[in-house]
């Protein structure tokens, strides 16, 4: 079982040249790359091997784009199984989510707009549409 760059070294580990890189200096070496060292030097400077640099970065590096590349690569043969193997429903879903298929519109993003406000039996004020003949509205007597 190979062994993490995480992972402590038992108590009675029997290599003597084996030690733990401390999390500070994990930190140190990202710090380092970003800016721009090499693992050469990272090695250099933390006193261990380039090699558990470079081990330690490709464990812990953010492989997103690594695998976003490898699904886009594959997309043709994974699309002909969801085609044969998975239910249709299913199929479709994944195709959309991968961007094979356009995704579908839903009812909340139709070009309409509905505004609501106040709620049924507390509305936010009058009825704008309630219509008052003239003879109902009192003349303002002025103060003055």
């Amino acid at each position: 079982m190979p062994t993490s760059a995480l992972t402590k070294p038992a108590s009675n580990s029997k290599d003597p040249a084996y030690r733990h890189i401390s999390y500070a200096n994990i930190k140190l070496m990202f710090q380092m790359t970003e800016a721009g060292k090499t693992q050469r030097e990272i090695a250099a400077f933390i006193k261990c091997d380039q090699s558990t640099v470079s081990r330690i970065m490709s464990e812990l590096s953010d492989a997103r784009d690594a695998a976003r590349r490898i699904l886009h690569h594959g997309a043709v043969p994974m699309a002909e199984r969801l085609v044969a193997l998975a239910e249709p429903k299913e199929a479709i879903e994944v195709l959309r989510d991968i961007d094979v298929l356009p995704r579908k519109e839903s009812s909340a993003s139709a070009s309409a707009i509905q505004i609501n406000i106040g709620m049924p039996g507390a509305p936010a004020g009058p009825d704008p549409f309630l219509v008052v003949s003239p003879q109902a509205i009192p003349d303002v007597v002025d103060s003055e």
